[in-house]
């Protein structure tokens, strides 16, 4: 009688052993979802942007006008896709055609924080407290050139924007550049403007940096359209993808 109690008893342990393990095998979550991990999501990096300022006589007219066309321009940058209070905004003067080919103007421009919605009117005050900041700095420093290297200083700044700052295909950036495009420094490329025969300087390599240009309806004495025509075709030989457009506005 023992040996069948003995015998009955271990039968019920392996039987509710095995009832436990079945239990266990269906309380547990499929191998699929036991790893499954939230899909990560990229952190997109904020867009950098250089403005380059032509501060010759034919832009500037002694009264701030290219540094009114440098405000539209900063107003324009800020709202592009990508830039936020992370991203850089640095603002360039071209240079005096003797080796100061691109000094920056200040410190780094602040971006404001724009939120939109209910904070519309928070993202004015906070904006045009930032172009008065900007418009100060431009005034302090601008002052007409006869001679503009506009070409040498736009590919100074494209360089230290690749080297320095880390642009081109795996960081998004921009070139605004302010102003009429005539360059007077480089003799080849000032001919050509003038209709006349001259060689061109190498085209630009801008590695992937996004490079715009306005401000040649905007002149103190107005472009004939033979001139104009010139130096789209131009500047589009030298700066392949630019996009130009006569009004910062």
């Amino acid at each position: 009688m023992n040996r069948w109690i003995v015998t009955l008893s271990a039968c019920a342990v392996v039987g509710a052993a095995a009832l436990v393990g079945r239990h266990a095998a269906r309380s547990q979550p499929p191998a699929a979802l036991a790893v499954a991990q939230p899909p990560s999501v990229p952190r997109v990096r904020a867009r950098d942007i250089a403005i380059l300022v032509d501060r010759s006589r034919s832009v500037e007219d002694g009264k701030g006008s290219a540094c009114r066309q440098l405000v539209s321009a900063y107003t324009h940058a800020v709202k592009m896709p990508g830039v936020s209070d992370q991203s850089r905004v640095q603002a360039f003067l071209t240079g005096d055609g003797q080796g100061d080919l691109m000094p920056a103007l200040g410190d780094p421009l602040r971006v404001p924080l724009l939120e939109g919605g209910e904070f519309v009117e928070k993202d004015r005050i906070l904006l045009d407290t930032a172009t008065r900041e900007v418009a100060a700095a431009c005034l302090a420093a601008m002052a007409g050139k006869d001679v503009t290297p506009v070409y040498a200083s736009l590919k100074a700044v494209v360089q230290q924007m690749k080297h320095d700052w880390g642009c081109g295909a795996a960081r998004e950036c921009s070139l605004l550049v302010v102003g009429d495009l005539q360059d007077t420094a480089e003799k080849g490329l000032s001919r050509v403007l003038a209709g006349k025969k001259g060689d061109l300087p190498p085209a630009v390599d801008t590695g992937g940096i996004e490079v715009r240009a306005c401000g040649y309806g905007q002149t103190n004495v107005k472009m004939p359209d033979d001139r104009v025509k010139r130096t789209l075709d131009t500047w589009s030989q030298l700066v392949p993808g630019i996009v130009i457009v006569p009004s910062c506005a």
